[in-house]
């Protein structure tokens, strides 16, 4: 189970990783994106109302922001995977905690769905990892 644990934690670091540079690149090109049109709209002579796009670059910038909070604690979640599959108690169940956390929010967005009958099952992959974690997580958790 060492080695599962070790392998979904590098897993949650890669693709915290991922995450992290894909915040960046929504944060940019979204905000950038409305700021540019704004721009050229006022160089071109164009009047309307751009409180539109600045409220454009203010989502860009807080999902940008958003995406990258949520990839970092992948990231810690990773590492303290890591740190919990060589034989730290203390890690482990830290990185335990933080994929239970991230279970309840995920099944809330999942009730959500639900409800607003927008459910498919590939909402359900993103159960996989959190599971296979928590699993392997609690079997090296007894071991220690």
């Amino acid at each position: 189970m060492r080695v599962m644990l070790k392998v979904v934690s590098i897993i949650y670091i890669v693709l915290g990783a991922l995450g992290v540079l894909a915040g960046i690149a929504a944060a940019v090109l979204l905000a950038g994106a409305g700021a540019a049109t704004d721009y050229y709209a006022y160089d071109a002579g164009l009047t309307y109302n751009t409180g539109y796009l600045d409220a454009f670059v203010a989502l860009g910038a807080i999902l940008g922001i958003v995406i990258i909070i949520g990839s970092v604690i992948g990231i810690i979640t990773g590492v303290l995977g890591v740190k919990g599959a060589a034989g730290k108690k203390g890690a482990l169940t830290g990185g335990l905690v933080l994929v239970i956390i991230g279970l309840v929010f995920s099944l809330g967005g999942t009730i959500l769905m639900i409800t607003s009958d927008t459910f498919s099952l590939n909402g359900l992959l993103g159960y996989v990892f959190p599971v296979l974690y928590l699993v392997s997580g609690f079997s090296v958790r007894k071991e220690l």
